[in-house]
């Protein structure tokens, strides 16, 4: 029997256990928690397969001594039993049923790739000629990552209407002026994302979570992030009641008829007024500028977007100012996004510079960050464009 020490790993949250290429010669069963499996192509995070308890995955390396043919990233803190060439006669001998599951799992992943080829082929001759360098006005996004140039706000209306008919409403208490409203929510989604671009930007079949993150209240106007809004709203009182003449000024809430693209925008733009100005929780000020930032290119806002992401880039640098800093994680993060923002503004070489700090985070390898990054400076040393 080997030692029990040597058979388990444990991952963190965001970790990724390989990549596609590296070399391997065992097969893990999850334990716990969860996995992704991935491939990266053209700067898009392609997600095979979600795994779970009971799963398994590696087995073509542990069987044949062939690279990885995908990587795997944690979804959250996850055990791993390990099988390799040491003790895998006998888990066979001592677990029957785990031979005939793997031929089993074998044949259904034959098949599910075959399909997965076919799928993916297709998208890429949907994708040919319409991803531009990141550089370049302008990055689709769509369900499948860049089958799409992006749309007519009309359009965007009508998938947001199309989201609502997911959506739910909640009764919410502003933490401010105490009024009562339905504040729209989208419901828990239960599938994966079908990839992730070099923005982590997240894309499903049908749902997009951003047109349903932000909330406001309508009598005062304060918003901000649904997961933060009680929060945020208690944290910062005195500063959120004393600019709110200046937020209804901005955004008047009671001139929409409904929850359609530009409310969604509305949202956002509240949410950065309503706290932006005291640069408290800077990680979510990032966050929300960015994500303004990708709904004005869905419709082609270029200025608009640009002002957004130098909001974000200003919060994403006051996250990497602070001093004593100890999360490598969120430090690695905003680095990656300064690189990617100064890209976008067509400031390459600071872009580089961004990016080799980022690969230098102490206790930050192996996340999905760190391989992004390291593809996108590969590039830029090579004088590419960078394809989104």
């Amino acid at each position: 029997m080997p030692e029990e020490k040597n058979i388990f790993i444990d991952l963190e949250k965001g970790r990724i256990l390989f990549n596609e290429g590296d070399e391997g010669k065992e097969m893990y069963i999850v334990l716990s928690g969860a996995v992704q499996v991935f491939m990266v192509r053209e700067g898009l995070q392609v997600i095979l397969a979600t795994m779970g308890p009971g799963h398994f995955f590696g087995e073509m390396s542990l069987l044949e001594q062939e690279p990885r043919s995908a990587g795997v990233i944690a979804l959250e803190p996850t055990k791993l039993l390990v099988i390799n060439n040491d003790n895998f006669q006998h888990f066979i001998c001592n677990n029957p049923s785990l031979a005939i599951k793997i031929m089993k799992g074998l044949s259904g992943r034959i098949r599910a790739s075959n399909e997965q080829i076919s799928r993916l082929k297709g998208e890429m001759l949907k994708m040919t000629g319409q991803a531009p360098a990141i550089e370049n006005s302008g990055d689709p996004a769509s369900a499948s990552g860049r089958a799409q140039k992006t749309a007519s706000l009309q359009e965007m209306n009508r998938r947001v209407e199309e989201n609502m008919q997911r959506a739910g409403e909640e009764d919410t208490m502003c933490p401010l002026c105490h009024n009562t409203f339905q504040a729209r929510f989208m419901r828990r989604i239960d599938k994966s994302p079908k990839s992730r671009d070099y923005w982590l930007r997240e894309y499903y079949d049908g749902i997009e979570p951003l047109y349903f993150k932000q909330i406001a209240c309508p009598n005062c106007s304060f918003a901000a992030p649904g997961d933060r809004f009680l929060e945020i709203g208690q944290m910062g009182r005195e500063y959120l009641k004393a600019n709110e003449t200046m937020r209804k000024g901005a955004v008047d809430l009671s001139s929409f008829a409904g929850h359609n693209y530009e409310y969604v925008l509305a949202l956002y733009r509240l949410a950065l007024l309503s706290y932006e100005e005291k640069e408290e929780n800077l990680e979510v000020l990032a966050q929300t500028a960015l994500e303004l930032s990708w709904l004005y290119r869905d419709i082609q806002k270029w200025e608009e977007e640009r002002e957004a992401l130098k909001k974000a880039l200003r919060f994403f640098k006051g996250i990497t100012a602070k001093e004593g800093f100890q999360n490598p994680d969120l430090l690695q993060k905003s680095l990656y996004y300064q690189g990617l923002i100064h890209l976008r503004l067509k400031d390459r070489e600071m872009a580089k510079k961004l990016f080799e700090q980022t690969l230098d985070v102490e206790g930050a390898r192996g996340t999905l960050v760190f391989l992004f990054a390291r593809d996108i400076l590969e590039t830029l040393l090579l004088d590419k464009p960078v394809k989104f």
